[in-house]
């Protein structure tokens, strides 16, 4: 008898763990893009091109500065003045440079802009990513 009660508390308490777990839609948590919980608390680690739409920003900068300012931050240091930061900016695969090289980029041009954490650039360009990389996908 005591290893039936014993096998119900851990299913239980599996299944509870499993509940927690998931987000909203019953997806698991934090798996939009793999990007971190300090990136997802202002909107998202992505920024869409209806999104894009609804702004007057000109250039990736100006819709960043508008919509996600937290992508600009590395360890809590303002990055977008910063051209040593380590913030990396990337287009269609292709390294563009520092955070001014967002000002080049027209909105109008844009897919998507999504948010790496240090560790999640890391992984996937290598080093040299201290602060993280924006990924933007153009049209």
């Amino acid at each position: 008898m005591r290893s039936r009660s014993v096998g119900s508390v851990v299913a239980a308490l599996l299944t509870a763990a499993g509940c927690a777990a998931s987000g909203p839609s019953g997806t698991a948590a934090g798996s939009a893009g793999g990007a971190s919980s300090a990136s997802v608390a202002h909107g998202g680690p992505v920024i869409t091109q209806d999104e894009l739409a609804g702004t007057s920003a000109q250039t990736a900068m100006d819709a960043i500065k508008r919509l996600r300012p937290n992508f600009l931050t590395g360890r809590g240091a303002p990055s977008a003045n910063s051209p040593d930061v380590g913030i990396v900016i990337y287009a269609n695969g292709m390294r563009l440079g520092g955070p001014s090289a967002l000002n080049d980029v027209l909105v109008q041009d844009i897919k998507q802009i999504q948010y790496l954490n240090a560790s999640e650039a890391t992984q996937r360009f290598g080093t040299g990513h201290p602060n993280g990389a924006i990924l933007i996908t153009r049209k």
